[in-house]
């Protein structure tokens, strides 16, 4: 089954609101990006890996320079080709050798920048998957570039249109009738609330497996 995208999402949203509900897509982007933020914040992230594959998503080597993708988080192990980099501050960089930013070949150590890491050497291939990553992520927020994650993907399938509900559970006020609104509202949030649960219990589960049986 393929997984839903952005266009589901906003069709099940305009279907569920009534004709006067006129408001700008913006409005649904942003609360979508609002109810994303609230699963990365119950789930505490996932494991995952990337790699230099040049596929969507992927690590962005240059040179010796990585830059981290969006939706990874916190990076505990490096490796290249298989082996694991080491650590070093700026400073112990310098200290090996200050042509460690220019030098050509297989790296074996690394250190962190705001944005991602830099290597000791340039290995020469941007590209050929030899750099890995393993840490946790989180499911990127919704975006229109072309080189975009699809946030959706990240979720079960049965659960893709859940950032839908957020939507409707949280747009401003519409209508003429403030009371049923509201009332119609509660009940999204409820059913929000209830996919939040879910989240949180797969994540318990995920880490003790004994758990689910």
């Amino acid at each position: 089954m393929a997984d839903k995208t952005w266009g589901d999402l906003l069709d099940f949203i305009k279907g569920e609101l009534p004709r006067d509900a006129v408001m700008g897509d913006d409005v649904y982007v942003r609360r979508v990006n609002l109810g994303i933020g609230v699963i990365n914040e119950r789930s505490g992230g996932f494991e995952d890996h990337w790699v230099n594959d040049g596929a969507t998503g992927s690590l962005s080597l240059s040179g010796s320079v990585c830059t981290f993708p969006g939706d990874l988080l916190d990076a505990r192990t490096i490796r290249w080709d298989g082996t694991e980099l080491r650590f070093r501050t700026v400073d112990q960089m310098e200290a090996l050798g200050p042509d460690w930013r220019t030098r050509s070949g297989t790296p074996s150590l690394f250190t962190l920048t705001a944005r991602g890491l830099v290597l000791d050497s340039d290995p020469g291939d941007d590209e050929g998957s030899d750099l890995e990553i393993w840490g946790s992520g989180c499911i990127p927020e919704l975006e229109f570039e072309t080189d975009s994650l699809n946030p959706f993907a990240y979720l079960p399938t049965p659960h893709q249109m859940a950032p839908a509900l957020y939507v409707l559970g949280y747009l401003p006020l519409y209508g003429r009738y403030r009371e049923d609104v509201m009332a119609i509202q509660t009940d999204y949030r409820k059913q929000w609330d209830a996919f939040l649960a879910g989240v949180a219990w797969a994540v318990i589960t995920r880490k003790y497996p004994r758990l689910s049986s």
